[in-house]
């Protein structure tokens, strides 16, 4: 292995990963160590006997392939990453050893800013941190825990635990745990190499915004082994079209999103959403060339979406295997535009997953929901399990063509002959009449 192989299939540009396994990091040289303590002084050597106080002294003087330890304690810091490893030496390595940083008494007034700041540097792990209490003051403040920006690339967060970021004040609030945003405008400047592994993010207001985003031109990347709930807005999101780059480079594409665990993720009572239910516990918004699997999503509003939330902007390759999803207030599985403004979505692979008990708002969306420009797509093999509402499928529109539904599993307590499906706005009422009609679901079964 190379000293910055991963040691699990880790995406790349230009690639698609398959299957991922658990315990996901880089490996990296061995390299010198730093150390940082409460109890030190920025004037010392950083020696472990002579630690720096401050992050923010070995964010500005660590080199390749060392290790900077971060021992326990507690700070109000906002570090921002001066300092890049390289291929030749390795990795920097921010560690938290019970290091906690916590911003109750220093909240943040203005501007968007992280506990921990990489803009455009590279070959860099930030791990083992508690990072919490970030509470906007104005709504023009955007708190964000780990914020990555510009043309980084060979980054890895993993290991950390973020809570308690908050902008809950209006409608126009923004808040992030994790928020990496390729802001580059060619390809070669695109994020990537980007691995986000084993953080736990919970508690957060997010307003209008993300828990885990990755957008704009963000090109090979993996998201897996987190642990996302108890938030009042999108758990994980991957995000194109947004102005964050420029076309053809402002689309998150070539990564994968793996083994994550998200729960209670519901936007009523969210001031940018009212009483309104449609947070997603995952979502990609206008990406291409991304594989969503073995991912356990409960009691979120919108369990998976695929869509494109501008209008001719598609998600677009992407491939949704073998999740679990269930439990959720509005829908299992949403694919396409929310209106006919938006964009949709297309060639996309829905496979193996099991979609139960869903809809528990009783709002008719039921298992799985077509929405505006749903084209080109397969789904297969997967398995519904209604509500006693008895429905499978809603399809308000008339602009889906072209896509392949069949060998998938159906149950319902009504049974076969009082269930519904609909299909290009027309709703049956029974399974095999919409069959015989949509040439849908022709060796599927009801069970």
């Amino acid at each position: 292995m190379t000293r910055f192989e991963s040691v699990i299939p880790l995406v790349r540009r230009g690639m698609m990963a398959g299957l991922l396994l658990s315990g996901a990091t880089f490996s990296f040289a061995a390299g010198t160590s730093s150390y940082v303590s409460p109890t030190g002084n920025d004037q010392n050597t950083g020696a472990q006997a002579k630690p720096w106080k401050s992050i923010q002294k070995a964010a500005n003087s660590a080199t390749p392939g060392s290790t900077v330890h971060v021992l326990a304690g507690m700070s109000a810091e906002q570090v921002t990453v001066g300092v890049s490893g390289n291929a030749a030496l390795g990795l920097i390595s921010f560690t938290g050893e019970n290091a906690v940083l916590d911003f109750a008494a220093h909240p943040i007034k203005a501007g968007q800013t992280g506990a921990f700041h990489i803009d455009g540097k590279s070959y860099l792990k930030i791990s083992g941190f508690e990072i919490r209490n970030d509470i906007a003051k104005a709504a023009t403040a955007v708190p964000v825990g780990i914020h990555v920006r510009g043309a980084a690339h060979h980054i890895e967060i993993s290991g950390n635990l973020i809570h308690h970021i908050t902008n809950n004040i209006n409608a126009n609030s923004n808040a992030h745990g994790i928020a990496v945003y390729g802001t580059g405008r060619t390809a070669a400047t695109a994020i990537h190499d980007l691995l986000i592994a084993n953080n736990e993010l919970h508690s957060l207001k997010l307003g209008a915004s993300e828990s885990l985003v990755v957008n704009g031109n963000v090109d090979g990347f993996t998201i897996q082994g987190n642990s996302v709930h108890d938030c009042n807005n999108i758990a994980i999101d991957a995000i194109g079209f947004e102005g964050t780059s420029i076309a053809p480079f402002d689309q998150t594409r070539n990564g994968v999103i793996a083994h994550n665990t998200i729960a209670r993720i519901d936007s009523r009572g969210n001031p940018a959403y009212g009483n309104g239910r449609s947070a997603d516990g995952l979502y990609v918004d206008g990406g291409k060339s991304i594989r969503i699997d073995t991912n356990s999503v409960r009691l979120c509003n919108i369990g998976i979406e695929v869509a494109g939330e501008h209008k001719g902007v598609f998600s677009s390759e992407v491939t949704v295997i073998n999740n679990p999803v269930s439990n959720c207030h509005t829908v299992g599985l949403s694919l396409g535009g929310y209106d006919t403004r938006r964009g949709g979505t297309r060639n996309c692979i829905i496979q193996q997953n099991t979609f139960r008990g869903n809809d528990t708002d009783a709002n008719g969306s039921g298992e799985l929901q077509l929405q505006y420009q749903v084209t080109g797509n397969m789904i297969q093999n997967n398995t519904f399990w209604s509500t006693n509402q008895n429905v499978f499928i809603s399809n308000p529109f008339k602009t889906t063509i072209g896509n392949i539904v069949d060998n998938n599993t159906s149950s319902s307590p009504g049974g076969a002959n009082a269930s519904t499906w609909t299909w290009n706005n027309i709703e049956y009422n029974d399974f095999a009449t919409y069959k015989r009609s949509t040439g849908n679901d022709a060796h599927s079964l009801f069970r």
